[in-house]
């Protein structure tokens, strides 16, 4: 492949059109391509510091560097500063000044091999950018709720499209008995803007994704008027959203589940999801939504476990040292305290900050 002004526009064109990428990103693309090409087929350079330029005729120009250095550590790429005084008859000379040579060979033309290796290195160019470009679109959405669309699922992780980008639903972020079927719109908490891979990191069966819900959905958690102190969950199962009220006049519980209901009913529909059922018809599925409870906050440690656990009437709480609580029920009402899949027991010591046990 000859490197001259013809081949260098055409694939600068394709860029262009394809990826629509800045200017200066695709100079640095060209570059990189053709520096990988001409180490591929040039390996006596292979470990030197070379810098591609273009001269005004859009030529190819190949250059060598080296930084003067009072001891020469590595010969590729410094030079000894005595050895360049000698070489230009001068003591003008300083360290940390770049030597330069033009090494250009008289007819640049890269083999099929070197041409390979070049489209390997536009490749891996082209996907560091779009990974960069998607970081920057989500740059300020870190602890927010996105909606997307699954698009695939394969290999345990779910492939959402938002707003036209690939985000990665890995399975540690996902509801662990639902369904994900393609076409489906689910919401997402970004987690972290730079995950794996360099996508965002996203997940909705962490804590965080109850925290971006309700303050997305509720302005008052959102302006600060109802702080969520903490959130205990069991992804599927059992939510309990530990809240305080900033403000004398309002009801922090009642604000939360709003009037018939409907505020809470809100959030229980976003957390609806299906079990797959025996037949191939959807709508023959298991409905099942996460339960979520609202807690007011006290410092009261006692009084804590006991809203932890309503709407049921415990006997007795002892609080035994830091680390532990025993609480008394009537026999007939434990099934209700330990809760599905031991969920009610667990948030509530999750939310305490101890083990529970009953008795």
């Amino acid at each position: 492949m000859k490197l001259n002004r013809d081949s260098i526009f055409e694939a600068i064109n394709l860029l262009v059109e394809d990826y629509h990428l800045r200017a200066e990103e695709i100079f640095e693309i060209a570059k990189a391509w053709i520096q990988a090409g001409f180490k591929k087929d040039f390996p006596e350079f292979k470990k030197a510091d070379i810098v591609i330029d273009f001269n005004e005729a859009w030529e190819v120009r190949i250059l060598r560097k080296w930084t003067i250095v009072e001891d020469v550590e590595d010969g590729e790429k410094q030079m000894d500063i005595d050895t360049v005084k000698k070489e230009r008859g001068s003591d003008d000379v300083k360290e940390g000044e770049l030597v330069w040579k033009e090494i250009t060979p008289k007819n640049l033309e890269l083999s099929r091999i070197a041409s390979t290796t070049a489209a390997q290195t536009i490749k891996q160019e082209l996907k560091k950018i779009e990974k960069e470009q998607i970081q920057s679109k989500f740059k300020d959405q870190e602890g927010k709720l996105i909606q997307g669309t699954i698009t695939k699922v394969a290999d345990n992780n779910i492939l959402l499209e938002v707003n036209k980008n690939p985000i990665i639903l890995p399975p540690e972020g996902q509801i662990p008995q639902k369904k994900y079927v393609e076409g489906d719109d689910i919401f997402v908490c970004i987690k972290s803007t730079s995950g794996k891979d360099g996508l965002p990191d996203v997940s909705e069966s962490n804590p965080d994704f109850i925290k971006a819900l309700l303050k997305h959905f509720f302005p008052e958690v959102e302006d600060g008027t109802i702080t969520i102190e903490k959130i205990a969950r069991r992804a599927g199962i059992r939510t309990k959203v530990l809240i305080k009220s900033n403000n004398p006049k309002i009801d922090a519980i009642g604000t939360m589940i709003g009037k018939d209901a409907s505020r809470i009913q809100m959030v229980t529909n976003i957390l609806n999801y299906k079990l797959e059922g025996n037949g191939n018809d959807r709508e023959d599925w298991l409905s099942v939504s996460e339960k979520v409870e609202f807690i007011e906050w006290t410092d009261d440690k006692e009084e804590l476990v006991r809203r932890c656990f309503k709407p049921l009437d415990l006997d007795k709480v002892v609080l035994k040292d830091n680390d532990k609580v025993i609480i008394y029920v009537a026999e007939d009402k434990k099934a209700l305290a330990i809760g599905k899949k031991s969920s009610n027991v667990q948030t509530a010591s999750d939310l305490v900050g101890c083990k529970i046990e009953i008795n």
